[in-house]
């Protein structure tokens, strides 16, 4: 079956599959409903995150992660693959035949702030209301938080490495109204016999998604993200139609 042909593949080129994003877009429920399939392997940590932070790591000790799958499909899910350094997307599509990439986008504006929230908030300490606006517009403003919102630099860069029909897209907003739909569609991606079938009854389908801590945009974050992203939004919504559109008539009119 084509399973067993991408399996076969990743045993001596694993990982079969990358999740590469977004951060704050639903990598956490892919990886539960991947995790729950008899057919995918996933290693016990979430994010390996082997092309940042491990990149001084050898291949062969980053394959190691994988030894346990037997046949089963192996792959792994983290995030920040998706701004990785076009030399080290370049050299694991090549030391990896038939590699292939899902990432799942969702509205960058608000990913963005939910991201800022993390990292402020969360891990930060602070409370939103007690940052000073110059100090929000400048975290808004950084590349680490842009980057991870500007989708479609992150296509082209994988795009370049991996063919078109190598490279999955999905969309935050099919996780709340039709989670079963997308499984399916990322599991015949993968090559899974009776993909349908599992989505429909995934005991992980109702996973929530991190979303962040819900606290309310200032004017000040809205208007210094629209204007830094306002061009991503346009891009995205000629690109993939709905429900980009409905991001940039949101935040543009």
């Amino acid at each position: 079956s084509r399973r067993r042909a991408i399996a076969a593949a990743g045993s001596t080129s694993r990982p079969a599959f990358l999740g590469i994003g977004a951060q704050k877009s639903g990598t956490t429920w892919l990886h539960a409903n991947l995790a729950a399939h008899p057919g995918i392997f996933l290693p016990e940590a979430k994010e390996l995150h082997w092309l940042d932070w491990n990149w001084h790591r050898t291949v062969e000790a980053y394959r190691t992660w994988f030894d346990p799958a037997g046949d089963r499909i192996a792959g792994e899910i983290t995030p920040a693959y998706a701004i990785a350094p076009e030399e080290r997307v370049a050299a694991v599509a090549a030391m990896t035949p038939g590699l292939r990439a899902i990432m799942i986008l969702r509205d960058p504006v608000e990913r963005a702030w939910s991201q800022a929230m993390m990292n402020l908030v969360r891990f930060g300490g602070r409370d939103v209301d007690s940052i000073p606006a110059a100090d929000l517009r400048r975290h808004l403003q950084s590349p680490p938080v842009l980057q991870r919102s500007r989708y479609s630099a992150s296509i082209d860069r994988w795009r370049r490495h991996l063919s078109e029909d190598r490279v999955l897209i999905g969309f935050f907003e099919e996780i709340a109204t039709s989670p079963a739909a997308l499984l399916a569609r990322v599991l015949e991606f993968l090559g899974l016999d009776g993909a349908e079938e599992f989505a429909a009854r995934s005991p992980a389908l109702e996973v929530s998604v991190n979303r962040g801590g819900g606290e309310a945009m200032p004017e000040a974050a809205r208007e210094t993200l629209v204007a830094v992203l306002g061009d991503e939004l346009s891009r995205l919504a000629d690109r993939f139609g709905e429900p980009c559109i409905s991001w940039k008539r949101r935040w543009l009119g």
